[in-house]
């Protein structure tokens, strides 16, 4: 299993955006799972910047309904259409 964070308050990468929110992209048994997508769309440049294809996430999993961690789900659909949510 592989976890990578692609949005969080803290960060230590230079170049990343960090902001209040959560996003996750794990990966496991062949399939890659979206868990949350931050407060909006900053969680899909940071994938971008650590050359993470979204388009190939499988599922989408939001933990809760809290607008830092799922605001970003909008954008998340609009390039990726076939994953399950």
């Amino acid at each position: 299993m592989k976890i990578t964070s692609l949005m969080d308050n803290e960060c230590s990468i230079e170049g990343l955006i960090k902001q209040h929110g959560l996003s996750l992209l794990i990966e496991t048994k062949g399939k890659k799972i979206l868990f949350d997508t931050g407060a909006d769309a900053g969680f899909i440049s940071n994938a971008k910047a650590l050359n993470i294809d979204l388009s190939d996430v499988d599922m989408c999993v939001l933990s809760h309904g809290h607008y830092d961690h799922g605001g970003g789900i909008n954008s998340f659909l609009k390039i990726n259409g076939k994953s399950l949510v």
